[in-house]
């Protein structure tokens, strides 16, 4: 098969969860065989080589936090146009233009619209054939939480939420009436859209299996940090985990133990603490987790898979978690554990590191492969139905 793929934003260098999640599909598309093209936003100042077979729609300011005013042209359009507020945020003629020279010059068996955020294309595409649509999210219900966040949000903040939850609760009905095929990335997902639609068969849930992880060099250095945090924390949701750890959890735990907080956007959150340091962003994920003893993800709302919390669990390093951290993740090692609330969140921290777990690499690297292999035939079997529907 010939496979487009028409994406937000280049994937090829995996530097967040979405883009993680689109090279996946990328890489197993591959795999099997099939030949893919991908159609997507450059970050904006990125003029790196790309992948064969990727094609640029221009650059474009990805990061909300980091587009400075234009966040209120987008919004200003937004409403303007009764659309989502993340649809006009990617839309543009040259996206559109790429894609029509494509689907003109070449013969595609399907196209794969992967986010909701490029719902406004559907409409649009010159393709007969069947359409995927990739749903990274329920974005709906993300931006539902956040209107009802009263305690975080002023008026006006929860009304713009809810006139977006209510913006793309319309978007994923159209576009899960119009595809093919909806493929989520948790269990939950697929049955929130499986009720959208008429054959709810079409709907189909992935193990993500994250970024390929090396296995550490003989001799490996022991840890040197007691807690570790890894996270994109300019996202609102994700810095939502993040302040609420910060406010309900570290003033809880011994003052002794060592607390590292990596990845951009922490900042944004208040640190009086002096055993927790925030480190930025950090160039090698994989060492950072390996250097602590217990990782945490201190996740409070969100939807879809942490892909920083898979690749956690394939590193092999002992890992605490909040029940929603762990969405849509099966088959948990005994080094992974999940907390209900604060209490239980605290205790299990401080007992991890008063009697810490052994780092279990081998374990981590077989329980990557095994969801890799499953979802490599979850993408065959999709691909499979699709065409011959």
């Amino acid at each position: 098969m010939r496979i487009l793929i028409i994406s937000t934003v280049m994937p090829h260098r995996m530097r967040l969860g979405g883009e993680v999640v689109t090279q996946n599909f990328v890489d197993a598309i591959l795999g099997l065989g099939h030949t893919c093209d991908l159609v997507a936003y450059r970050h904006h100042g990125d003029d790196s080589p790309l992948p064969a077979n990727f094609h640029s729609a221009g650059g474009w300011h990805i990061e909300t936090e980091l587009s400075g005013m234009r966040p209120y042209f987008w919004l200003a359009r937004a409403l303007l146009t009764a659309q989502p507020y993340l649809c006009t945020k990617f839309q543009s003629r040259r996206l559109l233009r790429t894609v029509h020279a494509l689907t003109h010059k070449q013969h595609y068996d399907c196209i794969l619209l992967d986010h909701t955020n490029l719902g406004w294309l559907l409409d649009r595409l010159r393709f007969a054939g069947p359409v995927i649509f990739v749903a990274h999210n329920l974005e709906s219900a993300l931006y539902a939480a956040e209107a009802a966040g009263k305690s975080r949000y002023g008026f006006v903040k929860r009304a713009v939420f809810a006139r977006e939850a209510a913006a793309l609760a319309r978007m994923e009905r159209h576009l899960a009436r119009k595809c093919r095929q909806i493929w989520t990335l948790t269990d939950e997902e697929r049955q929130a859209y499986a009720a959208l639609v008429d054959d709810p068969h079409g709907v189909r849930a992935f193990d993500i299996p994250g970024k390929a992880l090396p296995a550490p060099s003989t001799g490996a250095a022991p840890p040197r940090v007691d807690v570790g945090l890894l996270g994109g924390w300019l996202w609102n949701v994700n810095r939502a985990g993040l302040e609420w750890f910060m406010r309900d959890v570290v003033p809880r735990l011994p003052p002794s133990l060592t607390i590292e907080i990596a990845g951009k956007g922490a900042h944004l959150v208040g640190n009086p603490f002096p055993n927790v340091t925030y480190r930025g962003f950090v160039d090698n994920a994989l060492d950072f987790l390996r250097s602590c003893r217990v990782t945490v993800v201190p996740s409070v709302s969100g939807a879809g898979v942490q892909v920083k919390t898979i690749e956690g669990i394939g590193a092999g390093v002992p890992m605490v978690s909040t029940a929603i951290g762990l969405r849509g993740i099966r088959a948990l090692p005994a080094y992974v554990a999940s907390a209900t609330g604060a209490d239980e969140l605290v205790r299990l921290i401080a007992s991890r590191v008063r009697e810490p777990l052994a780092h279990d690499y081998a374990g981590g690297a077989q329980w990557a492969q095994e969801r890799q292999r499953a979802f490599r035939a979850q993408i065959e079997s999709a691909l499979a139905a699709a065409v011959a529907a």
